[in-house]
């Protein structure tokens, strides 16, 4: 996000770094993905679940 020139939420923090380290931790963790970027805004996206009729 800080390579692509994000300026990071309007009115909060300018140090993009932070919320980089977040949400690649998120990545990690829960398998959320950036689906978009606006000017103060970022948008996540949950892991998509596949579920199998036989495991319920």
């Amino acid at each position: 996000m800080a390579a692509v020139g994000w300026a990071g939420p309007c009115n909060y923090d300018n140090d993009t770094a932070k919320f980089s380290a977040v949400v690649r931790d998120w990545e990690h963790r829960f398998g959320a993905r950036v689906v978009a970027v606006g000017f103060s805004t970022l948008h996540l996206e949950p892991p998509r679940v596949r579920w199998r009729l036989d495991s319920m």
